[in-house]
């Protein structure tokens, strides 16, 4: 519609978009979008800026944007645009389906990523994953929409989704649909 005000702010991304996330960081609020070909972000709406930083999933975390590509390898950034290598998940390339904040055994809000075989959660003191002991059977599609919502982790298996509770030094994992 010509008349509608959001004509002149649409933005066209230069690959298919794998994820997006708002946040806010140095106390200007973003909107991300991931893509096969990096990352592009806005503060306003109308102009846009590029990273070439691989990355297919993204979560914001401890007052930074952090990234996570198909070969696993994660970065972050306290500053948006300038980013920095952290973790490498040991696992083989396109095992990684989500990047995504919970809470972990000792009830801390941490990293997580959902992968094809389970859940690995990010020691960032040690920079390394933690493989949290959820195996599930291999597929292509584990993980992918993975949540947090109250005290549980949904994640979506197969044909099935499972509840996961951490705390306490136990985890209890349900199968929930």
């Amino acid at each position: 519609n010509v008349t509608d005000s959001w004509g002149s702010s649409l933005y066209t991304l230069p690959a298919i978009a794998t994820d997006s996330i708002t946040f806010r960081m140095n106390d200007v609020v973003y909107l991300a979008f991931a893509t096969t070909t990096g990352y592009r972000y806005t503060s306003n709406g109308s102009s846009w800026a590029n990273s070439d930083t691989d990355v297919l999933y993204m979560a914001f975390w401890d007052d930074r944007l952090w990234g996570i590509d198909n070969t696993g390898q994660m970065w972050y950034s306290s500053q948006i645009g300038s980013e920095s290598n952290g973790a490498q998940l040991p696992l083989p390339d396109g095992s990684v389906n989500d990047l995504f904040v919970a809470r972990n055994a000792d009830g801390v809000l941490v990293l997580f990523a959902a992968t094809t075989v389970g859940l690995y959660a990010h020691d960032d003191l040690n920079n390394r994953w933690l493989y949290t002991e959820l195996e599930l059977p291999e597929h292509p599609d584990n993980g992918k929409g993975s949540t947090r919502w109250r005290n549980s982790v949904y994640i979506p298996a197969g044909l099935g989704v499972y509840q996961y509770i951490q705390g306490s030094n136990s985890a209890i994992a349900t199968v929930v649909g």
